[in-house]
């Protein structure tokens, strides 16, 4: 083999060890939902834990689909200036990774899981499946078109401005999805809660005041305020611990050439969840 065999053989094993790279991080990625599904299932009364389990399994079924078919060609489709058609780009096979398809599905079907916790045992599991319908095909795709996608927000300089208008000269970063992910899924479960309410039995109002406080025991409600399983909280808590590794270090997209940024990722990632552990403990245990 001459010089140049030798680097489009070398160039080409470094494009299979990106990809190999990038599905092993889609499989820690969607390993959380399972890390989801327990911790949930673990917080909430023994007769909520089958809506929850299978709200978080219908919830990554449906994202794929609304991800395959609306959401993704929203969030990394065509030009939206004109200089391509929109249904060229889509049928065109030519245009499909599948291994982009799916590390940002498991981004999205992310995004919509993370609502679940905030609802949980307080939404109809139909109504639930809408919303999530609507995260994966709408909201969570638009977000990311705006900046991942190459829309004004992006940071990339050569970036789709949309009609020649960039909305700032810098753009912005987000790396593992920070904003585009989880501040949306917060967005959003936020404005579900508030308009569902609390759980019942879960909270108590004073009786000589505005001050509500969790519930002492069980048997302040019909059914109880604790959490099924401690078990299955630690479980879950371990398990995203596990898949964050997917989900931040496996933003790079790649290895190759990029150890040293991969092995930093990971030992903030570490780090991050060390300190956090920490600090709920300390803070948890805090005299009131």
């Amino acid at each position: 083999m001459n010089s140049s065999e030798i680097a489009a053989e070398i160039e080409s094993l470094s494009d299979d060890l990106d990809v190999l790279w990038t599905i092993l991080s889609l499989v820690l990625v969607l390993f959380m939902q399972s890390g989801f599904a327990m911790l949930e299932a673990g917080a909430t009364v023994d007769n909520h834990v089958e809506n929850i389990l299978m709200k978080n399994l219908l919830d990554v079924s449906v994202s794929a689909l609304c991800w395959l078919f609306v959401g993704y060609p929203i969030a990394f489709g065509a030009q939206i200036d004109g200089k391509e058609e929109w249904k060229d780009w889509y049928f065109d096979s030519s245009n499909f990774d599948s291994v982009s398809w799916l590390f940002s599905w498991a981004f999205a079907a992310a995004s919509a899981t993370i609502v679940s916790g905030a609802v949980a045992e307080r939404v109809n599991l139909w109504i639930y499946l809408v919303y999530c319908a609507a995260m994966v095909t709408f909201l969570y795709p638009m977000v990311v078109r705006l900046t991942w996608g190459g829309g004004p927000f992006a940071a990339h300089p050569t970036a789709i401005a949309w009609g020649g208008f960039r909305l700032f000269s810098c753009g912005t970063m987000d790396f593992a999805g920070s904003g585009i992910v989880h501040m949306t899924a917060a967005v959003a479960a936020v404005v579900v809660a508030v308009r569902v309410g609390p759980r019942r039995f879960r909270f108590k109002m004073s009786r000589t005041s505005d001050v509500i406080t969790v519930a002492a025991n069980e048997g302040d409600g019909d059914e109880g305020e604790r959490g099924s399983s401690t078990g299955f909280q630690a479980l879950g808590t371990f398990l995203l611990w596990l898949g964050w590794y997917g989900f931040n270090a496996g933003s790079t997209l790649g290895i190759a050439g990029q150890s040293s940024v991969v092995s930093h990722i990971i030992m903030t990632t570490t780090m991050a969840a060390v300190a956090g552990l920490l600090a709920s403990c300390l803070f948890g245990r805090w005299p009131k």
